[in-house]
């Protein structure tokens, strides 16, 4: 147990002592067993074995199905964008700028030092630098003589740095100095889809944003005057989305002022927000999830592929709710009658256990129970429960929907990868993080390129809770033992991953589906920025 003092500091900085007891009581467990969250991967999820569809597959599904085609006259979708990370790994290659520039503003700089500087900026320029979407005033110092350097006072270098210490989301992406917010902002604002936006910022951030956005120039430039602003809510990652350090032998991490120290939870945490966003958006029922250096751009064919992966999950979704309504009124035949285009989706290239889970299914049939359950075990891969009863036929219904896109695996992409895991004694789908597979799996399957056919772009349809903490209350296992050096300390923490909440067969009804590449363009480094401008984003069909 926290004692009663860490208990109390907790208190104090507006973190939920439960929710660090819980945390305290995973990481204590993980180190007396000395083992770390893990999960053996059964198969990857692939084309051949029913695990990913294509997004043909889901179309033909669609139009052949017996109800009617979705008509989107309602928008129901929040766009949500976690974008509190810092830029640290993006502006890696100006590591050793940055730390001279510190030295400078602390006055501790020799002349020779004036030297190491201009050495590292020409290193830096002659790796094509100039061509990369950087802030502006490094991009200056990539020019500089040793003479400019020298006329560098230290509150110039101070502004440089605070400029490199930016969130990412705040950092250009193109050659014109527009940021990733402004772009992703721009991105909702041509999807006839959403009823607003959601952007996740770092603590006492959210002004910050806010102006960025308001003075962007970014949609005059583009000439999208006659797409309206959207409803921006701007959110901040503090305590209640957080967690606290631990040393390794599980107590609580203490800094030198003798306080508990606050680090992000992961992504993961940010599904405390999503009920609270439905009712601030009541004509939602949905998130659209992206990366903020995920860039789509607004391209015909960009556009195109976002409107048909949100068709798709709204139809499903529509289809769903039919079956939810009647289940909830004991009405089993109409259920049963609702669930009938789901059929489609069941093909004989079905992976063996859902096989095996058909063929232990003690129903008759012919029964509509029957196809309810078939439904479940073959399309959403949904682990069955002991007692196939109506209730429990019910409560896996009603489990949100998510549609989890994924794009071939270019075999240099590192993240989620979408598997079939053993765990609790079931096979279910999971969008697993390497930090949870086995080196002799990642070995076997992750890094086959015949297995790990597909990644995860991090492009997500979510259906929206209505039971607040849903994910929370049902996350003992999905979660990571971080393990970094603060303050030059080893400390531990507890940290989740949004799309292994999303992305899993035992909590959610999730399909996944394979999008078109150029769905999914990272920003990991400045060089994927090299050369791109606004029009790169916005008229290119393939950026």
């Amino acid at each position: 147990m926290i004692d009663s003092e860490a208990s109390g500091k907790i208190w104090d900085l507006g973190l939920d002592p439960n929710l660090i007891e819980k945390h305290a009581a995973l990481i204590r467990a993980s180190l007396k067993s000395q083992a770390k969250p893990e999960f053996k991967i059964f198969d990857t999820c692939r084309l051949d074995n029913g695990g990913i569809l294509k997004s043909s597959e889901l179309k033909q599904f669609m139009d052949s199905s017996g109800e009617s085609r979705v008509v989107l006259d309602s928008k129901g979708y929040i766009g949500f964008v976690p974008a509190a990370g810092a830029a640290s790994r993006y502006t890696l290659p100006f590591t050793p700028i940055i730390q001279l520039l510190e030295q400078r503003i602390s006055r501790e700089f020799q002349d020779q030092d004036f030297h190491v500087l201009f050495d590292h900026l020409q290193k830096v320029a002659a790796t094509g630098a100039a061509d990369w979407a950087i802030p502006g005033s490094l991009k200056v110092l990539l020019t500089a003589s040793i003479s400019d350097l020298r006329n560098l006072t230290p509150s110039e270098c101070k502004e440089i740095v605070s400029e490199l210490y930016l969130p990412k989301a705040l950092y250009p992406c193109v050659r014109e100095q527009f940021s990733f917010l402004e772009f992703k902002d721009l991105e909702h604002r041509m999807n006839p889809y959403l009823d607003g936006q959601v952007f996740v910022t770092p603590p006492a951030m959210s002004r910050v944003f806010e102006m960025h956005l308001q003075h962007s120039e970014l949609g005059a430039v583009v000439d999208t005057k006659k797409q309206d602003r959207l409803q921006t809510l701007f959110v901040e990652q503090g305590p209640k989305l957080s967690t606290i350090r631990f040393n390794p032998d599980g107590h609580p991490f203490l800094d030198s002022n003798d306080q508990v120290t606050v680090v992000p939870a992961g992504h993961g945490a940010l599904a405390e927000l999503f009920t609270n966003l439905g009712h601030h958006f009541p004509n939602s029922d949905s998130l659209l999830i992206r990366n903020i250096d995920n860039l789509n751009g607004i391209s015909k064919a960009a556009l195109k592929g976002t409107k048909e992966f949100i068709e798709s999950h709204r139809f499903i979704l529509n289809c769903l709710k039919k079956i939810r309504a009647s289940l909830k009124k004991g009405q089993i035949q109409e259920a049963a009658r609702h669930g009938e285009p789901f059929k489609k989706l069941l093909s004989e290239k079905a992976p063996q256990f859902v096989v095996e889970g058909l063929d232990q299914l003690n129903l008759d049939p012919r029964s509509p129970e029957h196809g309810l359950w078939r439904i479940l075990l073959g399309v959403f891969h949904t682990p069955l429960p002991q007692l196939l009863t109506l209730e429990t036929l019910r409560q896996a219904y009603e489990r949100p929907f998510n549609l989890m896109g994924q794009v071939p695996n270019s075999q240099n992409d590192v993240g989620g990868t979408p598997c079939f895991v053993l765990h609790n004694g079931s096979v279910q789908k999971l969008c697993i993080e390497v930090p949870h597979v086995s080196m002799h799996d990642q070995d076997f399957f992750l890094r086959n390129p015949l297995k790990a056919t597909h990644f995860n772009p991090v492009f997500v349809a979510a259906e929206i809770p209505q039971e607040d903490h849903y994910y929370s209350n049902r996350n003992q296992d999905f979660w990571l033992l971080a393990e970094k050096f603060y303050k030059g300390q080893k400390v531990l923490y507890v940290e989740t991953v949004l799309y292994e909440l999303l992305g899993n067969s035992e909590l959610a009804n999730c399909i996944f589906v394979e999008l078109p590449r150029l769905l999914f363009q990272p920003h990991k480094t400045p060089q994927d920025s090299a050369s791109k401008t606004v029009s790169s984003w916005t008229q290119s069909e393939t950026p």
